[in-house]
């Protein structure tokens, strides 16, 4: 028992200050060819090797351990094996770094990488990269298309194609990956077809790089197996049944041209193809002041992606307030190329009867395929704005009933002159008198009717024009515009109140039993008299009143302020 013990000791006692062996299969060979680096320490060693320190300039595609022992004439040899498989990340005389083993260290060893190769449709290989880029000679910024096709004609694993990175250029990838077959030299190869679009940034040359493809060739008729035949190891044999390969495509070389002297734009915009369209959602015949009429205007480019596109601005014109939407933008990938689009949505809102010019949109572009400046526009629209729909204020009503009431008095002053008799002074005075009671009764039976606080339901034809007026309130509130808010508030109550109308937001105001609205309303008519800058932020009125008009909604009882928001 003693003996077996000591035995095990010098065993084990003896590996902790044995030299560690180190040596590779191969020191030359070609970039995207697998070697391996072999660890061997006498003794029965535990441990693993730290390969961390391998991974800056190769690729770890797995590890093997092994030991054995043998006793000859009553001596003891035992041995530990690691058989570490490599790749190298580039070409050039390489470095493998001391690795690190149970306190000890490796020595370093050099290997000589050769460059991959670049095979082609003649070279007869069984795997080459074929690449193809159109125009080599651009405008900065505009669309490069490149194109990557894989040839192979035996079974790849584990195949992995760096997208390419290019300083000074942005790069996408569009429509995905494409496969079909093709015979060349009378050998039939699969083909895998990927395609870029690249979009240089600065005028002069520009360097395409080469794209690198890593992957996996089976060795048929092979079985793996580990080393020494100690501790078999499903993960290597994995590496070991099949030889790894990496092949590089082409570099080219393109030359990028500035933008031309002729350019007249304020926009630099190369394509293929640009388009301007535009959509009014009313009829452009029968607008009416604070209705709002919304034009979608459309632009697409192919060649172009929607960052590249610029934004359609909205114009400023006397009497007509504009309020637009944020772009939207959409980039596609089609076969033509890349598809940039922005739409954007504006809002207009007359605040005043007449004759309205918007004017003409005119941008110009660079079409790419003809080499010239181009002209797209949409030509001025001409609106004839009508007064907006209501009563007739209460002052003009009583202007009118004193015409009424002065002519009926001239005519009896007529009647009476033509009387021959000399007495008619006192039937002058009693008409007079009865005239100006009966004035008086008019104003009172109207002041009447204007302090009772009553909803008079719209008519049906008035729905839209409510409709019209909520929409104008929501943008002027989003808008933070305090008079437009102002006066399409105004004008949705005259709508609602037709025959009692308020006279202005602090009437309007008295009529809600809301305090919070009440004070909305109150805050809007400050702010429209207070000197100075005019700061308001409409969206705290809106909210008051969507609000306002979910309880009136859910409430069965009446109200004396009408929903701004009623259930469609």
């Amino acid at each position: 028992m003693r003996k077996v013990f000591v035995f095990c000791l010098l065993i084990f006692s003896g590996s902790l200050f044995a030299e560690i062996s180190t040596s590779v299969d191969r020191n030359r060979l070609a970039e995207g060819e697998t070697f391996n680096l072999m660890l061997e320490v006498q003794g029965q060693v535990a441990g693993q090797p730290d390969t961390k320190p391998l991974e800056k300039d190769f690729d770890v595609l797995g590890t093997a351990s092994g030991s054995q022992m043998t006793v000859t004439n009553g001596k003891v040899d035992a041995r530990t094996t690691w058989t570490i498989s490599l790749q190298a990340k580039h070409s050039g005389k390489i470095e493998i770094p001391p690795l690190a083993l149970n306190g000890q260290k490796t020595k370093a060893i050099t290997v000589d990488i050769s460059d991959a190769p670049q095979a082609d449709a003649n070279s007869g290989e069984d795997i080459f990269i074929e690449t193809e880029i159109s125009p080599d000679t651009p405008y900065v910024q505009a669309e490069v298309r490149y194109t990557v096709r894989i040839h192979h004609a035996v079974q790849l694993d584990d195949a992995e194609l760096n997208d390419p990175k290019i300083d000074g250029a942005l790069v996408r990838k569009v429509d995905g990956e494409h496969e079909y077959y093709k015979t060349i030299n009378d050998r039939r190869y699969r083909v895998i077809e990927l395609n870029y679009v690249i979009f240089p940034q600065s005028s002069g040359e520009l360097v395409i790089p080469e794209v690198t493809l890593n992957a996996r060739v089976r060795q048929r008729g092979q079985r793996g197996r580990s080393f020494g035949g100690f501790f078999d190891n499903d993960s290597f044999n994995r590496f070991s049944s099949s030889r790894s390969v990496r092949f590089r495509s082409k570099s080219h070389t393109l030359q990028v041209q500035p933008q031309p002297k002729k350019n007249k734009g304020s926009h630099w915009l190369p394509a293929k193809h640009l388009g301007l369209t535009e959509e009014w959602d009313a009829p452009k015949d029968k607008i009416r002041v604070g209705e709002p009429i919304t034009r979608t205007l459309k632009l697409t480019a192919l060649g172009l992606t929607a960052a590249q596109l610029p934004d359609l601005k909205a114009p400023d014109i006397d009497g007509m307030n504009a309020y637009p939407d944020q772009p939207q933008s959409n980039t596609q990938d089609t076969e033509g190329g890349v598809r940039g689009e922005k739409t954007r949505r504006i809002a207009f809102v007359p605040t005043q009867p007449g004759k309205f010019k918007i004017p003409a949109i005119e941008i110009y572009w660079w079409d790419t395929q003809s080499d010239k400046q181009q002209r797209i526009e949409l030509p001025e629209r001409n609106f004839t704005i009508l007064p907006a729909e209501g009563t007739t204020p209460l002052a003009k009503q009583t202007e009118h009933q004193s015409l009424d009431n002065s002519s009926k008095a001239k005519e009896i002053d007529k009647t009476l002159s033509n009387d021959e008799t000399q007495n008619y002074w006192p039937w002058v005075s009693l008409v007079l008198t009865l005239l100006w009671l009966s004035t008086l009764v008019f104003w009172w039976r109207q002041q009447k009717t204007f302090s009772t606080s009553r909803v008079t339901e719209p008519r049906p034809d008035g729905q839209l024009n409510l409709r019209s007026a909520e929409k104008a309130f929501r943008l002027a509130c989003r808008a933070n515009d305090s008079k437009a808010a102002r006066d399409s508030l105004l004008k949705w109550a005259r709508l609602y109140w037709p025959d009692n109308p308020p006279f202005g937001l602090g009437d309007l105001a008295e009529r809600s039993e809301d305090l919070e609205a009440r004070e909305s309303l109150l805050e809007l008519n400050r702010t429209l008299y207070r000197e100075g800058k005019k700061e308001w932020n409409g969206a705290a009125l809106e909210k008051v009143l969507k609000k306002l008009s979910a309880k009136q909604a859910a409430s069965s009882q009446a109200t004396v302020l009408p929903p701004l928001y009623p259930e469609k």
